[in-house]
């Protein structure tokens, strides 16, 4: 955290957030001038290959990152759909003793 900033109580409480989750930093290089503007946080930097900051379009730099995920999809769980039309409605009118 850099001295003499404003909401320090903010501040650190987001540190705290980023360590009690086990979160590391991947951008190290300025992205506005001497500044790093843009976070990169994960908990799993080895996913990481490459992290390279490139020269943006306007005064602020452009963050690029190649990551190694795996997707994975999860398998569609079975509806049940109930059939309405199939049910008898004389012996459900009769075993919860509804009356028109």
């Amino acid at each position: 955290m850099k001295t003499g900033c404003q909401h320090v109580a903010n501040h650190q409480y987001f540190l705290d957030t980023i360590e009690d989750f086990g979160l590391t930093q991947i951008v190290n290089t300025p992205t506005r001038g001497n500044n790093i503007l843009d976070l990169v946080l994960t908990n799993r930097p080895s996913s990481v290959l490459r992290t390279e900051v490139l020269p943006g379009l306007s005064d602020h730099d452009v963050v690029f990152l190649e990551i190694r995920v795996t997707p994975c999809k999860n398998a569609q769980r079975e509806r049940k759909i109930p059939l309405y039309g199939k049910a008898n409605w004389d012996n459900i009118r009769n075993d919860t003793n509804y009356t028109q």
